[in-house]
């Protein structure tokens, strides 16, 4: 899995951030986001990814924690974004006897006005959004 931690998120701007489940019951996450004007976008050229705002796609969530602050003013800004390792949401999802077979990223973001994220997923995408 690419190491969407080293991309330059530092101080993008969140419009968006969506929890949906499909008919059977399948999470998923969705933050849209607008890469700050000072970061290069050329890795996310480099992936095919031509405008500066996203979304940042994590698909098949096991878990899900987030505390997300209601008082933020301006829009929260993306901060950091950490890989988890040894992660205790894992190994609690392994020690019940799920996801055996199944790789799981544990990944916490953490935002401006204080909001923290943690999600244990399977697969991170990016959307391009047209500008």
């Amino acid at each position: 899995m690419l190491h969407f931690t080293s991309l330059p998120w530092h101080d993008a701007e969140v419009h968006c951030f969506n929890v949906s489940w499909s008919a059977n019951g399948i999470a998923q996450v969705v933050l849209k986001i607008e890469i700050n004007p000072e970061e290069s976008l050329q890795p996310f050229i480099e992936m095919g990814i031509n405008s500066p705002i996203m979304d940042i796609c994590f698909k098949q969530i096991w878990r899900l924690k987030s505390d997300l602050r209601g008082d933020s003013c301006p829009k929260e800004l993306l901060l950091d974004w950490h890989i988890i390792q040894p992660s205790p949401f894992v190994t609690e999802i392994k020690n019940q006897g799920m996801a055996q077979d199944i790789p799981l990223y544990h990944q916490q973001l953490q935002f401006s006005g204080g909001s923290v994220i943690d999600l244990v997923f399977e697969e991170v995408c990016l959307t391009q959004i047209p500008t």
